[in-house]
């Protein structure tokens, strides 16, 4: 994956949180949607992070229902 186009796509997100156009992504959340874009389990991203596998899937659900996702096939296309 392209980490640069994953990047942009974040920041684009972030500028529409801004205009109040989608909900506000805390720092934690964006390191995870961005290891998520980049193919790691989420048993990858806790031992990338330091965290339980359990603090990666309670974080994932978060980002789910901000966004009204049901899966990660839909996170990554939403911010790819």
């Amino acid at each position: 994956m392209d980490l640069k186009r994953i990047t942009k796509k974040l920041l684009e997100r972030c500028l529409d949180v801004k205009e109040n156009k989608l909900p506000a992504l805390t720092q934690r959340e964006k390191e995870i949607i961005e290891l998520i874009c980049e193919g790691l389990s989420n048993k990858e991203i806790a031992t990338k992070l330091s965290v339980s596998e359990n603090t990666v899937k309670a974080t994932l659900n978060r980002i789910y229902k901000k966004y009204k996702i049901s899966s990660r096939t839909q996170l990554v296309k939403f911010f790819k």
